[in-house]
């Protein structure tokens, strides 16, 4: 069945579709966009023409009563409509493809697990930094055993300037937090400790900035924070451990990092996805890059691809269903930790 066509519709049109557009080009050309919906017309509309997309709709109902369609790609907040969209579309007999987080919360992502299930239907979640060659190298590197030993340890730092700690945490947390489980496993418990910067002036400052109503209403979640740091020791169901520092107050343009170790003296250090080594007692070898949204292959490409692949053979690689309700079990326990600095333990993906 290789080589077959699917016509694919993309729903939310903005910035990042365009990175999607543009790995679909370069390696999926047996997904065929032929329909677009957005709400806001300029942005359907120069999209539409940018990539000439024949059928353009400006919501999901018209799309789904309209366009002939076998899967759907959502972009879209606030997170509860993607989640209502995506189980509208599974009901009407189409894969999806929804961008990172699949959800905010499990109570919604169950939900759509559940639709996708009783409906037979592929749906994957967004996770597109798993297919960055850097990564899946480093995970292979990890999982060989003579080469790594057991793995023992992980250290991760995400620091940056960021004035909108929650918003942050919706739009990029899920994609750090799903990496420290595809690379070490799943996790069973984890602790936050905070320190916490609150400004109401420049808060009230900040709301007013954000045009988007999902992401005031998620900043307002603690009123008057705008710096955050925080300091999470997890603890793997394999009885690795680990740290996580997610530093919002820090200096720009640090990144994410990641160091794993094994217990054969080996550890793999990955610096902001665009440089890695592994080292061990032999010495230490580089581990190539590429990847990325504008490099080649893009992973954008490689996360649609993966998806087509997974709709024709009915079998996922990389990312499973329940590697995404993982995920998304993760997120909620730290953002929950976050607030109260209790321990969270996570069995089976969801918290006890």
């Amino acid at each position: 069945m290789s080589g077959k066509k699917i016509r694919l519709g993309m729903i939310g049109c903005g910035n990042i579709k365009h990175q999607h557009m543009a790995g679909i080009y370069e390696q999926v050309p047996e997904l065929n966009v032929t329909a677009a919906c957005d709400v806001n017309p300029v942005t359907l509309n120069d999209f539409s023409d940018r990539y000439g997309i024949p059928e353009r709709y400006a919501s999901i109902d018209e799309m789904l009563e309209n366009a002939d369609l076998d899967a759907v790609s959502i972009s879209i907040i606030p997170e509860p409509a993607k989640c209502e969209m995506a189980i509208k579309c599974l009901e009407r007999g189409l894969h999806v493809l929804v961008e990172k987080p699949m959800a905010l919360t499990v109570k919604e992502a169950e939900a759509m697990g559940a639709a996708a299930r009783k409906a037979g239907l592929v749906l994957q979640a967004g996770y597109n930094r798993r297919f960055e060659p850097i990564i899946t190298q480093a995970r292979d590197i990890i999982n060989d055993v003579e080469r790594f030993g057991q793995f023992t340890s992980m250290r991760v730092i995400h620091a940056g300037m960021c004035e909108v700690p929650y918003v942050f945490c919706m739009a990029q947390l899920p994609h750090t937090l799903d990496l420290i489980e595809f690379l070490g496993g799943k996790v069973a418990t984890l602790r936050t400790v905070t320190r916490k910067v609150f400004n109401q002036e420049r808060f009230d400052e900040i709301q007013a900035s954000l045009d988007r109503p999902g992401e005031r209403e998620y900043n307002a979640i603690e009123p008057g924070l705008v710096g955050l740091s925080a300091e999470t020791t997890l603890e793997f169901a394999n009885g690795a451990i680990g740290v996580f520092s997610l530093l919002l107050d820090s200096s720009p343009g640090r990144g994410h990092d990641y160091e794993v170790f094994g217990d054969k003296g080996a550890c793999v250090t990955l610096n902001d996805l665009k440089s890695g080594v592994f080292e061990n007692r032999q010495g230490s070898k580089p581990i190539n890059t590429g990847g990325g949204a504008f490099r080649k292959p893009s992973s954008f490409g490689l996360e649609y691809r993966h998806f087509y692949e997974w709709i024709i053979s009915g079998e996922s690689k990389e990312i499973s269903l329940q590697d995404a309700l993982d995920a998304t079990c993760l997120y909620e326990g730290f953002i929950r930790s976050l607030q109260t600095d209790e321990k969270i333990n996570i069995i089976n993906g969801k918290e006890v």
